[in-house]
């Protein structure tokens, strides 16, 4: 292989890196991972120690391992390494070696298909990495696995290669959540102004009355002020016990109340109000008149029956007009003799 095509293969290796997520420094102060479609929230196992202690078979020797996610570890930097931003150290009786520092993180989402996310931290490279193949400096790196059922669990561990620290962990934080859809901000409609339509003038509904003769007595029932005149004697008496009358053949009375209804007894009676004339005479007719018009009927209300229009009294125009000709018949006589 040729040093163009080595070339090549590197520049190609570099973009499947970038193209596939890695990030830089993630983790100094949050947790928390996004994508476009969905994100990844440790924050809960933020500021949480964490302990194993595995055994090495190759050296014949235990080792612990103490870490952080995403903070540094008090243990670690206070007791092994004395550098700001520890973030894990392994430990056994006669060394203890800094393997991660959070100000040295890295990320990178789905590394495989059973895991979610991969966190790795390098040391701070102020430590001397003893025992390491071609000076690597000593790294943690932590595989997460979403298991909702789990709250947190290293359920695998190994060293490859050397100085490499390779954890596999279980939890339901490893769990993607979907992003929520954005919807987008539509401008508000301008509603146009309405032009306030103007309501026509009601004609006022003329107020109930109602009327009813019997024999030679008339009652009327009205909300509004009742009139009455009676010819010859008459008696009128309202609902609250108030009475006019008059004993004199000849006479003449008006009786006016605005209680909600009178009973007058006479001949020649005429009760109004401002909308409906109601009137008894016994010597020209029998039952009731409304506005001067013999109904046929001894009951008259205006909210079943028809509004009778009032008539106008056109007794002084006829004078007139008889009057008037018998004038002229008379002048036509007189140039005929």
């Amino acid at each position: 292989m040729n040093k163009l095509n080595i070339i090549n293969i590197l520049i190609i290796i570099s973009l499947i890196v970038i193209v596939g997520g890695a990030k830089q420094n993630p983790t100094s102060d949050s947790c928390v991972f996004k994508t476009f479609d969905h994100t990844i929230d440790l924050s809960p196992l933020k500021g949480q120690s964490f302990y194993i202690r595995r055994y090495s078979p190759e050296s014949g020797r235990f080792f612990s391992y103490t870490f952080n996610l995403c903070s540094k570890n008090d243990f670690c930097q206070n007791n092994v390494s004395f550098v700001e931003g520890t973030q894990s150290c392994q430990t056994e009786s006669i060394a203890h070696f800094e393997i991660g520092n959070v100000n040295n993180g890295s990320y990178l989402f789905n590394p495989d298909p059973s895991s979610t996310i991969q966190i790795t931290y390098n040391n701070s490279q102020e430590q001397i990495s003893t025992g390491c193949d071609s000076a690597i400096y000593r790294n943690s790196t932590y595989i997460f696995k979403c298991s909702p059922n789990v709250y947190f669990s290293v359920y695998n561990f190994y060293e490859a290669p050397k100085c490499s620290y390779n954890f596999f962990i279980e939890t339901q934080y490893a769990c993607p959540i979907p992003n929520p859809t954005e919807t987008p901000t539509l401008p508000p409609t301008e509603t146009p102004t309405q032009t306030p339509t103007e309501t026509p003038p009601q004609t006022p509904k003329p107020s109930k009355i109602s009327c009813r003769v019997t024999n030679s007595s008339i009652v009327v029932k009205s909300a509004q002020t009742i009139s009455c005149n009676g010819s010859g004697p008459t008696t009128c008496t309202t609902d609250r016990g108030s009475t006019c009358s008059t004993n004199d053949y000849n006479g003449n009375i008006k009786c006016s109340t605005q209680s909600q209804s009178i009973s007058c007894i006479g001949d020649n009676i005429v009760c109004q109000t401002s909308d409906v004339e109601c009137s008894l005479n016994t010597n020209s007719h029998s039952g009731l008149m409304v506005n001067n018009l013999v109904i046929g009927s001894d009951f008259y209300d205006s909210e079943i029956n028809q509004t009778i229009l009032k008539e106008r009294d056109t007794s002084f125009g006829n004078t007139i007009k008889v009057s008037f000709c018998f004038s002229a018949i008379f002048i036509i006589l007189s140039l005929l003799l």
